[in-house]
This record gives C-alpha cells, sequence and structure tokens, in this order.
C-alpha cells in the first residue's frame, strides 16, 4: 500500500488483528492485478483496472469495497498561474494533458467534467503516457491544462506556477457532493483469489481491521490538531458538509458511487457495459 497516515496505528502496533499477522509493505507504484507470490497476498489496487479486469472476464484478486484512497476530482485539472481559463466548463475547446487514460483518478475527473455539462469529445486529449509527463507538456506550453493525480513540489507556495483550474474548487466540490451524496473511491483493497478461496474470512477480517486503523488515526487527529494550524476549522467543515459515514467500507454503504462508476467506465468506452454493483464485488454481497 502507499503510505496513508491512517495505517500508523497498524505501523506502531497499537492495532492488530487476533486472526491473521499483517506485514505492510509500503510502495510508490501500485502492484496491479498480477503481484508476484513474493511480493504480497493483499494489495491496494485501482478501482478502474480492478473493474475493467471484471469485465474482460480474468482478475486473480479478489476485490473488497474498502476504498482506502478516496477524493474529489475538481482540484486534480490544473493550469499555469496566467491562464485565462477559471472553470472546469471552459476546457472545451482547449488541450489537456493526462498519463493513463483509464485510471480511476482520471475517469473521475472526466466524470466532473460530465456532471458540468462538458462534453468529453470537445476537448483535444493529450495523452502522455510515453514521452514528456503531463505536467512538463503543460509547461512547454504544448497543453492548456493538465489532469495531475498529486501536486507537483511548491504548488503550495504563494508565486507557486501553477493553480488549479477551477478557482473556486471547494464550494464545486461541495456542489457535487451534494448533487451524488458521495466522495468518489479510487483505491480499493484486494486479496489474492486462492488465498481467499482458503480463508474466506480473511477480505472482510482484513476490511475490519483498515477501518479501525483508520477510526482511531482520525480521533487522534481531532484531539491534537496536529496536521494543520487551521485543521480545526477543517473538522468543523468536514463535519457539516461531509455524510456521517461518508469514508465507510461495504458494497450497501458504497452502492451509488460504485454503480455510477461503473456507468462512467463504459460511458467512456473503457468497459463493455456498466457492471452492477454486486458483480463487482459479489464476495460482500451476499446477506
Amino acid at each position: 500500500m502507499r503510505d496513508w497516515d491512517y495505517l500508523t496505528p497498524l505501523l506502531l502496533g497499537d492495532l492488530a488483528s487476533p486472526d491473521f499477522d499483517l506485514l505492510l509493505k509500503r510502495v510508490d507504484r501500485l502492484p496491479g492485478l498480477h503481484p508476484l507470490p513474493e511480493l504480497c497476498d493483499a494489495c491496494e489496487l485501482s478501482f478502474s483496472q480492478y473493474v475493467r479486469a471484471l469485465d474482460q472476464g480474468h482478475c486473480d484478486m479478489i476485490g473488497i469495497p474498502n476504498f482506502v484512497m478516496r477524493g474529489f476530482r475538481h482540484r486534480c485539472v490544473v493550469t499555469t498561474r496566467d491562464s485565462s481559463l477559471m472553470a472546469l466548463d471552459e476546457l472545451p475547446g482547449h488541450r489537456v494533458a493526462l498519463a493513463g487514460w483509464p485510471n480511476s483518478g482520471h475517469t473521475w475527473t472526466r466524470t466532473a467534467l460530465l456532471h458540468q455539462g462538458v462534453q468529453l469529445e470537445d476537448i483535444t486529449w493529450l495523452e502522455c503516457s510515453d514521452g514528456p509527463s503531463p505536467l512538463e507538456v503543460l509547461q512547454q506550453g504544448e497543453a492548456d491544462a493538465a489532469f495531475l493525480p498529486f501536486m507537483p513540489a511548491g504548488f503550495f507556495t504563494p508565486q507557486a506556477p501553477l493553480r488549479p483550474v477551477q478557482r473556486n474548487c471547494l464550494e464545486q466540490e461541495r456542489h457535487y457532493l451534494a448533487s451524488v451524496g458521495y466522495v468518489p473511491g479510487i483505491h480499493i483493497l484486494a486479496v489474492r483469489q486462492s488465498l481467499a478461496r482458503r480463508h474466506p474470512w480473511l477480505p472482510q477480517a482484513l476490511s475490519d481491521l483498515i477501518d479501525t486503523a483508520r477510526q482511531l488515526w482520525r480521533s487522534k487527529r481531532q484531539r491534537y490538531l496536529d496536521t494543520s494550524p487551521w485543521i480545526n476549522e477543517q473538522w468543523q467543515l468536514c463535519g457539516a458538509d461531509l455524510p456521517p459515514h461518508w469514508d465507510a467500507s461495504g458494497v450497501d454503504q458504497n452502492f451509488r458511487m460504485i454503480s455510477d462508476f461503473a456507468a462512467s467506465l463504459f460511458r467512456q468506452g473503457l468497459t463493455s457495459r456498466a457492471l452492477h454493483a454486486h458483480e463487482i464485488f459479489p464476495e460482500h454481497s451476499r446477506s
């Protein structure tokens, strides 16, 4: 997994499962659908990659509806500081660079554009999987905006050369949340099929352990208020605007989000059909 801060209770030994031993390995790049046996038995996995593999009929992993990475994507479309672009719905007629068209985050970003009435075919897309990165293409003036999964170094300084296209990201994301009712899920947990078949209780036990770590870490952050001098206001904002269980795991708790993502993959030409939520996570859909 990536080194998400909520894993800290597990790394410090404050939390452990009585039923299995967990050894966390930090990765910068996700291992994908076919991780080497010596690397891991379970992993963080791209939600898009998993659903597309199911659609194609081959997947060695069993997905767990625990969305270890979530986030709104409006703020992930960036442009240069002096650009005339001020909103996502101004992107038609412009060049947008990205790397990895089918990636989960990019799929959600395009979904946000569609939600604002943008027609994807009205944008000139520059796929940068080979050659210069989207950031480099933007900085060289060959693109008007870029999809970035993570912000580059120096992005949050006063004189940063880049900024989000959407000037009022928070307001737009709040409107989006009010409309759809969820924070988009980007990465999931997954366990090897062979291991899950031998120990059918394990996927849920792993999910529960991660959830408990997340809850413990959040309670500590709300007590210490150490992440930012203004984190208290951020917690108040989250409490006022986010649903009470916005990051809950499970199919039922995330049914609309899972269904919307499957529909987006199909609409954007990434799957042959819109898979049903219970097809995507069948082991977690039994009553």
